[in-house]
């Protein structure tokens, strides 16, 4: 009775610990423009998903199908963190995109506040910041200026669309590990 999700994955950096898809994989296919390179499930048990080979893959572009549930808070609570490794260092450099320092003590001071201490609580302390009643939700975009339009969006203006909340969400989130 569970819905079946279909996800077109591109990554430009491959991980060198399995690579991300959805909970409960069900089948997966490597795409065509991906000469050379395998799909398995990984050794460690959790039907993660892996590469034959590793090292310099370059681009890699695959398909899952994934089962999804619904994990409980507590269960996402005691989740481990995710830390990416990429060729043998660890890197938190998702997006060639940075917040300012102001936005940095922001998001720490959202955590502290809310005495988040795992992945789980630091998304809800960010989510409720960003939900609160100093922002708001518009397809009218305000006039950003100059600078860098997710700052703007952060501290000034306030108001926008679901891009600009995801966005300041990933990278307030990604600021705090």
């Amino acid at each position: 009775a569970r819905k079946v999700v279909h996800q077109v994955i591109y990554l430009d950096d491959v991980p060198e610990k399995g690579i991300p898809a959805m909970h409960l994989v069900q089948r997966m296919r490597i795409a065509e423009q991906t000469q050379g390179k395998r799909l398995h499930w990984g050794s460690d048990g959790d039907l993660s998903v892996a590469l034959d080979e590793m090292g310099d893959v370059g681009q890699l572009n695959y398909e899952v199908w994934s089962e999804p549930g619904s994990p409980s808070p507590e269960a996402l609570r005691a989740a481990p963190d995710y830390v990416y490794v990429r060729r043998g260092r660890r890197s938190v450099n998702f997006l060639r995109n940075s917040l300012s320092e102001e936005s940095v003590a922001l998001s720490a001071r959202i955590v502290a506040d809310a005495d988040a201490r795992n992945a789980y609580d630091k998304a809800l302390a960010i989510q409720s910041y960003l939900s609160g009643r100093n922002y708001s939700y518009t397809l009218a975009i305000p006039d950003m200026g100059p600078g860098p339009v997710i700052e703007t969006f952060i501290h000034r203006t306030r108001r926008g669309h679901c891009e600009l909340f995801a966005t300041a969400m990933a990278l307030m989130l990604r600021t705090q590990g």
